[in-house]
């Protein structure tokens, strides 16, 4: 049986952050096994158009979700790192943000730290300042 990681692009673009994405529990897999996924095979409607909608659906979903509990427990280092422009936790966000180059974001949350980060309320209002800015 295959295993398919989510991770594994993320890890092939960017291998400097695998150990802050195993540290923060986001190389998880799964099997190709039925009763592993997250949907019912049996379920889709067997047309190919809407089962890629429904799998990039998903694939998004999923990765909202790991974004979004990066950020809630990582947010103190993913501050003190954009503070200086660099780092493993800001360039980990970037990565699951899907930046192509983890250093110019790391360089432009620098920039922007004042917006990003004051009087953040909740962790996942960084994700939204970063959509509503970037």
């Amino acid at each position: 049986m295959r295993i398919h990681c989510a991770e594994e692009t993320m890890i092939k673009r960017a291998p400097h952050l695998l150990a802050a994405m195993l540290a923060s529990g986001l190389a998880g897999c799964m099997t190709t096994d039925a009763t592993t996924l997250p949907f019912d095979l049996a379920s889709t409607s067997g047309d190919a158009a809407s089962s890629a909608s429904s799998s990039t659906e998903g694939d998004d979903e999923t990765a909202s979700l790991r974004t979004r509990h990066y950020v809630r427990t990582q947010l103190d280092w993913i501050e003190r790192e954009a503070a200086g422009g660099e780092g493993e936790h800001i360039e980990t966000l970037a990565v699951l943000l899907g930046e192509e180059d983890p250093g110019a974001f790391a360089s432009w949350a620098q920039a922007h730290h004042g917006q990003l980060f004051s009087d953040l309320r909740e962790p996942e209002e960084l994700i939204a300042r970063i959509d509503a800015t970037r």
